[in-house]
C-alpha cells in the first residue's frame, strides 16, 4: 500500500509534528508500507523513504505548489495522511 504523508513540518525542524511524522513514516516503512512524505522544507536530509520538499518562502506560493503536486501525483497513492494543518504558517 502506498501512503502519502503530508505535513507542514518535518525533521530536521524541531516540533512535535515533525518528530511524530518521522516516527510514523519510519515504522510504517519497516512493516512494508511504501511511504512518501510531502512537506515544506529547505533541508536536503536523506531518509530511507522519499521526501518531497516544497521550498519555504512565499506563503500562498507554497500552498499552491502543494495543491498542484497532490493534484498531479495523488493518483499514485492509496492513502493520504495529514499531520496537523498543511498551511505551515
Amino acid at each position: 500500500m502506498k501512503i502519502l504523508l503530508v505535513t507542514s513540518v518535518f525533521v530536521p525542524e524541531i516540533s512535535g509534528a515533525a518528530t511524530y511524522s518521522l516516527g510514523l513514516a519510519q515504522e510504517l516503512s519497516k512493516i512494508g508500507y511504501l511511504i512518501t512524505v510531502l512537506t515544506y522544507s529547505n533541508s536536503s536530509q536523506e531518509f530511507s523513504f522519499p521526501v518531497w520538499r516544497i521550498k519555504k518562502g512565499n506563503f500562498w506560493g507554497r500552498i499552491i505548489k502543494m495543491f498542484f503536486l497532490v493534484l498531479k501525483r495523488g493518483r499514485e497513492f492509496n492513502v493520504f495522511y495529514t499531520v496537523g494543518g498543511i498551511s505551515g504558517s
